[in-house]
Order: structure tokens, then sequence, then C-alpha cells
């Protein structure tokens, strides 16, 4: 079996990326989820919980905490989300 090294993102993808947060985290943290954003996260949250690590439910809540203005919870989420899918890649 032979394996590659796969990105799973392409080049111009994880530019925009990492442009999308270097921006957002040069930006002081001024808002904390509340209302529905935390009803959000609280429920995705759940999901994780009960599901396990689907990348897509860390992309999911990344995105609720980024419509937040929780950076640092954002970027965590997905790189969680980038490691899993790189972890199941390299079991092909």
């Amino acid at each position: 079996m032979i394996k590659k090294n796969i990105s799973i993102l392409s080049a111009p993808v994880r530019a925009g990326v990492l442009l999308t947060l270097g921006v957002a985290l040069s930006s002081p943290i001024t808002a904390m989820a509340h209302g529905p954003g935390l009803d959000e996260i609280n429920k995705i949250s759940a999901q994780i919980a009960e599901s396990g690590d689907l990348p897509e439910l860390y992309v999911k809540r990344a995105h609720v905490f980024q419509d937040n203005q929780l950076w640092q919870e954002a970027l965590s989420d997905f790189t969680k989300a980038a490691q899993l899918v790189q972890s199941t890649l390299n079991t092909i």
C-alpha cells in the first residue's frame, strides 16, 4: 500500500484560513457568546459528547464561536477538526 502525504486543505484555502484567523486574533475579544449563540454552542457540544470525535461537529461549533467573536475557541475547534481529518487520512 502506498501512502501519500495529502494535505486536507489546498494552499489557497489554507492561506485564506490563516489570513482570517490572523485578523481575528489580532482584534481584542469584545463579546462572549450569549443567547442563541450560547445555546447553539451548548447543543453542538452535547452532540460532540454523544457522537465522539466527528470533524464536522467541531467545524460547525467553530463557526458559531467565530460568529460570537470567540476567536481562540474557534481556532481550537478548527485545529481539532483538521487533526481528526488528518488522522483519518493517515489510516488510509
